[in-house]
């Protein structure tokens, strides 16, 4: 398998975060919003098309600066 160069594991950290994140979030927001009802799965895909464009350049943003935080305070 081809490995990316390193210059790019940031962006590719922020968007597989973004990635993760989204989902799971707008679920469990949608969920405690509506419940599992017979719309659950039309509100949580909208709830997910609102979130990705947002997460993705905000992990983009905030996961270099949180990666030189931790390793401030780490050995």
């Amino acid at each position: 398998m081809k490995k990316i160069p390193k210059k790019y594991s940031g962006i590719v950290m922020g968007i597989m975060m973004a990635m993760v994140m989204a989902p799971l979030m707008s679920f469990v927001i949608t969920f405690l919003n509506v419940g599992f009802t017979d719309a659950f799965f039309q509100k949580w895909m909208v709830a997910l098309l609102g979130a990705l464009p947002v997460a993705v350049p905000v992990s983009l943003f905030v996961t270099p600066i949180v990666k030189g935080i931790v390793d401030k305070i780490s050995d």
